[in-house]
Parts: C-alpha cells; sequence; structure tokens
C-alpha cells in the first residue's frame, strides 16, 4: 500500500513493551469500538507513530453510533470496570511480593499477566482519543443548538 493511502492517528513516546501492547489493543479487541484492522506503527528510539487507511478511520466514526445504545453503554462501563478490578488485583498481588525471590519462570508469568491485563485497558482508553465521537459529537452540538439558539448548526 503506497504511503498516501494511509492516515496519520497518533504519536507518543512509549516503550517498546507499551508500543506491542498499544498494538494489539487496537486490533485484537474487536469488541471495543475504535479497533482498527490495518494499523502500522513505527517505534524510533521510543516514539511510537500510527497510522491507518482513511477508510479505517470513516469505518471507526461510523463504528461510533454504538454509543448510542443505552445498553451498549451500560455493557461498555461494566467492561471497564472489569478491567480496573483485574488490574487492581494483579497490582495488589504483585505489590506482596519480593521479586528477588521469585522464579524466572515466575517471573514471565507476572509479566504475562501484567500484559494481558494491560491490553484491555489500553484498548477501552483508546476510545477516549475521539476517533469513535463524531456521530455523537455531531448530534450533540446539533441538541445544544436546538436548546440554546433555537436553530440549525
Amino acid at each position: 500500500m503506497k504511503r498516501r493511502d494511509w492516515t496519520f492517528v497518533y504519536s507518543e513516546g512509549h516503550s517498546l513493551i507499551m508500543n506491542e501492547s498499544f498494538f494489539k489493543a487496537f486490533t485484537e479487541l474487536k469488541n471495543v469500538p475504535g479497533s482498527f484492522n490495518s494499523v502500522l506503527y513505527v517505534n524510533r528510539n521510543g516514539l511510537e507513530v500510527c497510522y491507518t487507511p482513511k477508510e479505517e478511520i470513516e469505518r471507526v466514526k461510523e463504528q461510533g453510533a454504538i454509543f448510542f445504545d443505552s445498553n451498549f453503554r451500560d455493557q461498555f462501563r461494566r467492561d471497564i470496570k472489569k478491567c480496573a478490578e483485574s488490574f487492581e488485583k494483579f497490582y495488589t498481588e504483585f505489590s506482596a511480593m519480593r521479586l528477588a525471590d521469585i522464579e524466572m519462570k515466575k517471573l514471565l508469568d507476572l509479566f504475562n499477566t501484567y500484559v494481558s491485563c494491560l491490553i484491555p485497558m489500553l484498548a477501552h482508553y483508546q476510545v477516549s482519543g475521539g476517533r469513535t465521537f463524531p456521530l455523537l459529537e455531531q448530534r450533540i452540538k446539533e441538541a445544544m443548538s436546538r436548546y440554546f439558539f433555537n436553530a440549525d448548526l
């Protein structure tokens, strides 16, 4: 695919662990609005730059209509709470450990548990980036315009 077919999504500084976790969060959790089917991550010296085809951005914008469904919003909040509870459980258990006494296999298991908690949290966090909100934002602007000015946008 030629570069002109891709559009910039965002750029941040991250470790390689966070880079990989964001990548998985954006592509593997299809039940979270805003996930991409195609994404290009470039990480140079800790600076991560994300691109996706323009049609993906349009699809994600349309996917945001799901937030108008109150049942979905309720489930989304429960999912976020579940992510936070899993992470809190991991943190509580991890904080009580003395790492110097842990065997390598257990350290690897701890790392994998950390990443498995991190990915869903990042997937839900990425929704806050606004890629899924344009339809919701438009409806809010229209409602506010009618309420305050009794006019169209």
